[in-house]
């Protein structure tokens, strides 16, 4: 982000806003040398590749914002399409994902396997990264809430009670 822009979402002077980003970049000077290296080159090459080999390419000069942003979006969305697959092969017996959100998945199983399900998402969320990513692994944060309980047969949602809800933060205090 230039000085122009960050005036405007710092409500500063343009002046101001470019002290700031100098600061910025002179106290990491390897993300600045980086940031120059990616621009550089999608300016040169009109594409940049992703550690996963996806590419993106830069028909016109003036893409920096855009060079900047393709290594970390698409990095975590290629991470998350590879995630997909071990989870399903992973989870136990009657488990599915049923949403994705940005970089969370929600999964829905039988309450006897819960914690099954928890060690599963743990394992295959925290695994290194290679071939793709030597030596990289990513945190995992499992949280278990209130969930809907599967029913015998499908209720409207209207029929539903407060007995369709089971709180797991109660249920993990049991284990």
């Amino acid at each position: 982000m230039g000085p122009r822009k960050a005036k405007l979402l710092w409500a500063c002077q343009e002046k101001e806003a470019k002290e700031i980003i100098q600061a910025y970049l002179a106290r990491w000077p390897a993300l600045n040398q980086f940031r120059r290296w990616i621009i550089e080159k999608g300016s040169l090459d009109r594409q940049l590749v992703n550690d996963f080999g996806r590419v993106r390419y830069f028909p016109v000069e003036k893409m920096a914002p855009e060079m900047l942003n393709f290594h970390p979006q698409t990095g975590v969305s290629d991470m998350l399409v590879r995630t997909v697959p071990a989870l399903d092969a992973a989870l136990p017996a009657g488990w599915e994902q049923v949403l994705w959100t940005h970089d969370s998945i929600d999964c829905n199983g039988p309450t006897e396997t819960i914690h099954a399900a928890k060690d599963a998402m743990v394992k295959v969320a925290t695994r290194e990264w290679s071939p793709w990513l030597p030596g990289f692994e990513v945190g995992a944060d499992i949280k278990i809430g209130k969930w809907l309980r599967p029913h015998p047969k499908e209720k409207p949602i209207e029929e539903w009670d407060g007995k369709d809800l089971i709180d797991f933060a109660d249920w993990e205090k049991t284990r």
